[in-house]
């Protein structure tokens, strides 16, 4: 009973932690819009990424089971959250 706890707070968890992490990419993409020395490559990179890749969901009902292939999207989510914030902060004054 504990097991299937754990296990169902840990699925939870992730999609919160996947539900962040496009909310704030989408933030970071949103302001760099917004200003003209923003690296449009990257930029374009961020905006492909918040569509979520058919790897992961094809439709409402229809998604991938395999673990590896949710974390990959997650850690590009991250990396491209990191270089935004990066270019971010580089262009503040």
């Amino acid at each position: 009973m504990i097991t299937s706890i754990s296990t169902c707070s840990t699925h939870w968890q992730g999609k919160l932690d996947d539900y962040e992490y496009f909310h704030l990419l989408n933030t970071l993409a949103r302001q760099a819009e917004k200003k003209p020395e923003t690296d449009k490559l990257l930029l374009a990179k961020a905006r492909k990424l918040l569509e979520v890749s058919s790897r992961v969901v094809t439709s409402r009902t229809e998604f991938t089971t395999d673990p590896m292939v949710v974390l990959e999207a997650r850690r590009e989510l991250a990396r491209m959250i990191e270089l935004m914030s990066r270019s971010e902060r580089s262009s503040a004054p």
